[in-house]
Parts: C-alpha cells; structure tokens; sequence
C-alpha cells in the first residue's frame, strides 16, 4: 500500500511526459536535423533591414541553404548571406562570371548589392564582386516577422510549454469537478438507501 501511495506521489502527468518529448524533438530538430540538410535560421536586425528595404524588415526570419553546393546554383535576384567583418550580412545577386585566375583555374564570383541604394556605400560599394569565401549561404525562404514565431526554436518551445500546461491545468480542474460530482452523487444515494432501509431494532 505505501509503494503505492509513493507512486502516485511520484508520478508524472502524462502532460507534462508529453510537453518534455516535444521539447527534446525541437532541439533535435534544430541542432541535429537542420544542419544535416543543410539549413539555418537567421533574423533579421534592424539595420540589415534598412540595407534591404522594402523586401525585408526588422524582426523578418530567413531559412537559407548552407551547403557548398547551393554556391554553383547562385544566380542573379538571389538574396545571399555573405560574411564580413562586423559579422554576417545580406544582399542581392545582380551578376555571376567565371574569371581564370592562375594558369588553367578558374574561379566563380557573383556580384551583389543591397536593395536600399542609401545604404550601398555602408556595405561596401554597388555591384560588389563576392567568392565561395564570401558566401554562406542561399536565401530559400522568407518567413515575416508577424509570422517568425512559427520557425523560432524558442518561441516554438515556450508555445508548447503554454500549449500544454493550460491542457494539465484544464484537465485538472475537470477531473477535480467529475470527483466532486461523483462524491455527491455517491453521498446522495448513500443517503437514499440508508432512508429507504428500514431501521431494525
């Protein structure tokens, strides 16, 4: 009887077994799975929206493909993420050429620019050649800010954790109810009998 009572004390809702799978899967998902297929997630800052208004905007999230071959598939109106000194930045391809370099090599470069004109000078010039070193990744998809707690790890996270323990909590206080029921119900028809039966001196 006590192991028992222990248990129950022990347990775990079923809820809360639930919410820590969903957990566990999102990390996986974003640590483990994205980098195999070749995907990151980047947000957009205030300023990298400004250097690519009106296409982007602050808060906006990018899902980009990082694999080396997704260099060769560049193309022009290509919005790329390149490095740089001050950390990763954006733009759009405008041009790709093949240049020999020594002897018999040869090198692709892509030329870029930022969709604000005003902020092309901040970002190094107008039509800027770029190199496989430059390159990190490829634009595939643009998720707007409105929407970027959807592919927000974190957000998505604190959704199911809210998700969830509003179901426990929901599903707590409807057994609580059903046991208040049942125990009326039960002292009620305890009640009855003991009426109907008669008291035998």
């Amino acid at each position: 009887m006590k192991i028992k009572e222990s248990y129950k004390r022990c347990h775990v809702p079923k809820e809360f077994t639930f919410l820590a799978i969903i957990v566990i899967s999102i990390i996986i998902f974003w640590v483990a799975i994205m980098p195999i297929v070749g995907l990151r997630f980047y947000s957009v800052s205030d300023d990298l929206a400004q250097a690519m208004a009106p296409t982007l905007k602050n808060g906006d999230g990018l899902i980009t493909k990082i694999d080396n071959a997704g260099f060769d598939s560049v193309s022009a109106g290509d919005i790329v993420v390149l490095h740089s000194e001050n950390g990763p930045v954006i733009s759009r391809v405008t041009d790709t050429k093949v240049n020999s370099t020594e002897g018999e090599h040869f090198e692709r470069i892509f030329m870029t620019k930022v969709d604000n004109s005003s902020y092309a000078d901040y970002y190094g010039g107008w039509n800027v050649p770029k190199t496989e070193e430059d390159y990190i990744g490829k634009v595939v998809y643009i998720t707007p800010r409105n929407y970027n707690y959807l592919i927000n790890p974190l957000a998505m996270i604190v959704i199911a954790s809210v998700l969830v323990v509003g179901f426990y909590l929901y599903n707590r206080r409807r057994r609580k109810v059903e046991r208040i029921s049942t125990d009326t119900q039960n002292k009620l028809e305890n009640s009855v009998k003991n009426i109907e039966s008669p008291i035998v001196p």
